[in-house]
């Protein structure tokens, strides 16, 4: 509504194209009368504050609207990591469950020949989640595998002396075809030196 004297001041008011929005503001594209800061200008990023489980985004500060959304990344407190995993101590962005979460033995999937180790350590590895079985075992030469071993994996646990190993005593002799268990009786032999003769020999 115009009032008189008739002039640019009393008839007209600007639009928002002449209206200078403050620092951290950015023009409206579909500004509506009366021309204010309000009705013209929106918050950029620059202005906007980031909820505390939040970071700033990268090169955003110039984006308008300012929302959570254009403005702000979730950071890793804030991210929930799926089961078999956890939080690592030292997250990166951007904030991802490959950036935020590690691995934990429950989601680790050991290679044949291993099996899960009751009590797993961090960092979350092949080495630290799984333990061999003796299906991947290597004896030592003179040695052979167990028919049934027992944990921990280990040379006592997985293997045991083949005849090659073991010492006969005096008076024995090593056999050539030994079998399991081994023992004296399968791998050892009486030579005559322990023979005794009968009485009519």
């Amino acid at each position: 509504k115009a009032v008189t004297p008739y002039s640019k001041e009393n008839c007209c008011e600007a639009t928002c194209t002449e209206f200078t929005c403050p620092a951290g503001y950015a023009k409206k594209t579909d500004a509506t009368l009366p021309y204010t800061k309000d009705n013209c200008c929106q918050a950029t990023c620059a202005v906007y504050t980031c909820p505390s489980t939040y970071t700033a985004k990268a090169n955003a500060s110039a984006v308008a609207p300012a929302s959570e959304a254009n403005c702000c990344q979730e950071t890793c407190p804030a991210f929930t990591c799926p089961s078999g995993y956890e939080k690592r101590m030292n997250a990166t962005l951007p904030y991802t469950k490959e950036n935020c979460c590690q691995a934990t033995c429950t989601a680790f999937t050991c290679p044949s020949g291993y099996e899960k180790k009751m009590n797993a350590s961090l960092p979350y590895t092949q080495d630290n989640c799984c333990q061999a079985t003796c299906a991947v075992f290597t004896c030592p030469s003179g040695y052979a595998k167990k028919a049934k071993a027992v944990t921990p994996y280990s040379k006592e646990n997985c293997c045991e002396a083949t005849c090659t190993e073991f010492t006969c005593p005096a008076g024995y002799a090593k056999k050539t075809d030994a079998t399991l268990p081994y023992t004296k009786d399968n791998c050892c032999q009486a030579t005559c030196a322990v023979y005794t003769c009968p009485s009519t020999y």
